[in-house]
């Protein structure tokens, strides 16, 4: 959005130019100023920059690019001119901006660029006062980096200057501008090489140091300051190339000074002049401000325009705009008759006031004015007209249209109060008297409090203002019961049992308009799974008041099982002993429980072991029951005993001891079994020996003793000898004990196993075994074997 006005004035040609750049909350507005005089050969542009937006604008910049191509045609030409920077302020190195020294040495605001034509000489200068200007040469034209200008700028010098097709340029580096803020600046294009000085005298001769920005009521302040004041003898003031002051004594800070008024200008852009008598010489600045004096926003809130006024005391009232308020609002009373009547001023919101109209005739015109103003002394008139009219009916207002109301608790009624304190009589002054009808009843009074039922009930209101009554109003006011049914017990009775509970009774709430109340229920009344349940009941009075209550039903088994036996048999075996049978209980719940147990069923060592049973109802409930197991082995071996005939001669002969036994829980190792003959516990034989056997055949007495002569007999020394037996009957008995320590005895006894004849002899191989338990009593069982030649008998020579 922009503007462009023609402000000359005089010999002085200027032009105005205002814009502004938005982004979001960043706003710019930028004030360009074009001036000069006909005859000059050099113009001065002045440039303010003032931050309209809401957030601070950073590293803000300004930059003029120009390419000269002096002394060339319309088309074709090399269109190089000579470029160079005759001065340059000074500037320290800083982030990515370079060291720049003044040019030449001293120089600390001055900027100058210059291009120069190759054939007749003539020039364009681009330079201004200012210490925060950097200038350039032989920066291509399409270059518009602005940083790239201020970082690193091209500075041909005058006695090696650039030639090139190129530009001159002129930038700023001119900080942040907070919100409100601004900044300007002046510069000048030179067109003559002589007036370089004039025009760079004239620009830094005067400072314009305000008005900056936006300007507005009377006594507007302008001052401005020049490099040499002492010198200085007059400054003249223009606004809008008008004067409107001089001053010819400076303050002791050296500013002179004047004031114009703001008022008689019209809004919008104006134009800045000073000019200074500087040693006889002539020195001007000039500048731009914005004039906005719109007064502050109000408008009436009350009364409308053709509202109709009776009585004293009819309020105004307004409506401001807080980010831009009054500081006073003046009010009138404007009418043919009695012209304009003061009603006084208000100085603080919410800025109100009132007036009469018992003076005036009925059917009057009124104007009521409002004048506001700011603290710059802007104004702002605004009125609103109506007609007087002396008596008026009044307004009845019930109130709203539908208005609920709770039940009391402890009836169906409820108790209302009525409103009528919106009823209005246009005239003010009147007193109004209300009256209230209802289903043959009545009430008087801007609020009494009456009783109605449930329902809805249709209640008139009519107002008096002592001359004339209102039309009448009427409210429904709808009674609806929201009081909730009370349970008649303050907690429901826990419902209990074992295996399954069940709710036989249901409880009752009394509520305020339908009376008792059954409760009703979604949920189970009968829980045969263990926990705790909870019934929610819910009585509900049927006027969409509604009360719940809980109760809690528990089924919790605590009974355990019951063994079916008072005892377990014990179950018993001598190798071994199993379990066969699994024990039962019965229980409350579950029915027949059968045992479980974690020890084992079959037992195969000995010894007496305990089987804990345990019968478990599924319900956390169990109990144990134990049953003994006895594994007792009281079984004697069954030992065999046999004299195995190796070599028989006449009346001796060798014979292998053979024995073994059998156990029924144990396997026994015949090497362990001892045998001794005929109770001789000195010489004891094993399985397996050599005896040699010798029968006295009649001889009394029987001898055993252990010896190495074996060779009459052909026995075999067997560990170191051979045991001989001298004997009418052989008795060899063996004797072992099984794992558990039962003895088992066996023997064989033989009256007979070798005899002679007067020329041969006869041998019989005979065994006999027997075997005892440990009951004493013994077994014989006894085998012949013969060899001979007829007869059953046989010879043998020795």
């Amino acid at each position: 959005m922009s503007s462009l006005t023609d402000t000359s004035s005089g010999s002085t040609l200027s032009a105005q130019w205002v814009g502004t750049a938005t982004s979001g909350s960043e706003q710019l507005q930028l004030t360009q100023t074009v001036s000069f005089d006909a005859d000059d050969l050099y113009f001065v542009i002045n440039v303010n920059m003032v931050n309209t937006g809401t957030t601070t604008l950073n590293s803000v910049e300004y930059m003029r690019n120009v390419d000269p191509d002096q002394e060339q045609p319309w088309s074709g030409g090399s269109f190089t001119t000579r470029n160079w920077v005759e001065f340059q302020p000074p500037r320290p190195a800083s982030g990515s901006r370079v060291f720049l020294a003044a040019r030449p040495a001293g120089n600390t605001d001055k900027a100058l660029s210059i291009a120069e034509g190759r054939k007749w000489g003539l020039t364009l200068g681009l330079g201004t006062f200012d210490s925060r200007a950097v200038v350039a040469a032989s920066h291509g034209f399409s270059n518009r980096d602005t940083d790239g200008i201020l970082n690193t700028p091209n500075q041909p010098t005058p006695t090696s200057p650039s030639i090139a097709d190129a530009a001159i340029v002129l930038a700023y580096e001119l900080g942040s501008l907070a919100p409100g803020q601004s900044t300007s600046f002046d510069y000048v294009y030179i067109l003559n090489k002589d007036d370089l000085e004039v025009a760079l005298g004239a620009l830094a001769a005067v400072t314009i140091l305000q008005p900056t920005g936006t300007v507005s009521g009377s006594g507007v302040i302008f001052q401005t300051t020049t490099d040499d004041v002492p010198n200085t003898s007059k400054i003249d003031f223009y606004v809008n190339g008008a004067l409107v002051g001089s001053d010819v004594t400076p303050t002791g800070s050296g500013i002179f000074e004047t004031t114009f008024d703001s008022l008689t200008l019209a809004n919008g852009p104006v134009s800045l002049k000073a000019i200074a008598v500087i040693s006889g010489n002539n020195a001007e600045k000039t500048g731009s401000v914005i004039v906005d004096n719109s007064g502050p926003p109000i408008s009436f809130s009350t009364p409308s325009t053709g509202d109709t006024f009776s009585g004293t005391g009819i309020p105004i009232g307004m409506v401001i705009n807080p980010a831009q308020p009054p500081v006073s609002i003046s009010f009138f009373r404007e009418t043919a008759g009695t012209g304009s009547i003061s009603l006084g001023a208000d100085t603080s919101a919410p800025f109100t006031s009132s007036f009469d109209v018992t003076d005036l005739p009925d059917g009057e015109t009124v104007v009521i004015k409002a004048v506001g103003t700011d603290a710059l002394g802007r104004r702002t008139t605004i009125t609103v007209s109506g007609t007087v009219v002396l008596n008026q009916t009044p307004t009845a207002d019930a109130s709203a249209t539908v208005t609920l109301y709770d039940t009391n608790a402890s009836s169906c009624d409820a108790s209302v109060t009525l409103d009528g304190s919106l009823s209005s009589d246009p005239d003010s002054g009147d007193t109004l008297t209300y009256t209230w009808t209802w289903s043959g009843e009545s009430a008087s009074g801007v609020s009494p409090s009456i009783s109605l039922p449930k329902g809805t009930t249709n209640v008139n209101l009519v107002v008096n203002d002592g001359t004339v009554d209102s039309t009448s109003d009427t409210v429904f006011i709808t009674v609806e019961d929201n009081t909730a049914p009370v349970p008649d017990a303050s907690g429901l009775s826990t419902v209990t049992g074992e295996c399954s509970a069940t709710i036989l009774a249901t409880p009752t709430a009394t509520d305020n308009c339908a009376g008792s109340v059954l409760g009703t229920t979604t949920d189970p009344l009968e829980y045969t799974a263990q926990g705790t349940f909870t019934v929610t009941w819910t009585f509900a009075d049927g006027n969409g008041n509604s009360v719940t209550q809980p109760q809690t039903v528990v089924v919790d088994d605590i009974t355990a099982p019951v063994p079916d036996a008072a005892g377990l048999t014990t179950v018993t075996g001598e190798c071994s002993a199993t379990i066969s049978a699994t024990p039962t209980a019965t229980d409350n719940c579950a029915g027949s429980v059968l045992g479980t147990t974690p020890d084992p069923l079959t037992y195969t060592e000995q010894g007496t072991y305990t089987v804990t049973w345990t019968f478990a109802d599924g319900n956390g409930n169990s109990v144990t029951q134990p049953q003994t197991v006895i594994v007792d082995d009281i079984t004697a071996p069954v030992v065999t005993v046999i004299l195995e005939p190796v070599k028989v001669k006449k009346k001796h002969g060798c014979f292998r001891v053979v024995l073994f036994a059998e156990d029924n829980c144990d396997v026994i190792d015949p090497s362990s079994i001892t045998a001794t003959f005929n109770g001789n516990e000195d010489v004891v034989v094993f399985n397996g020996d050599l005896v040699k056997l010798h029968n006295k055949l009649g001889k009394k007495g029987c001898r055993v003793k252990a010896s190495d002569d074996s060779s009459s007999a052909g026995c075999a020394t067997v560990n170191g000898g051979t045991v001989k037996v001298e004997c009418n009957t052989f008795i060899l008995t063996a004797t072992v004990a099984d794992n558990e320590g039962n003895v088992g005895t066996g023997s064989n006894v033989d009256d007979q196993p070798v005899f002679s004849s007067k020329h041969d002899h006869r041998h019989e191989g005979r065994s006999h075994d027997g075997h005892s338990h440990g009951d004493g009593k013994s077994h014989d069982g006894r085998s012949h074997d013969g060899h001979g030649h007829g007869g059953g008998k046989s010879n043998d020579d020795d």
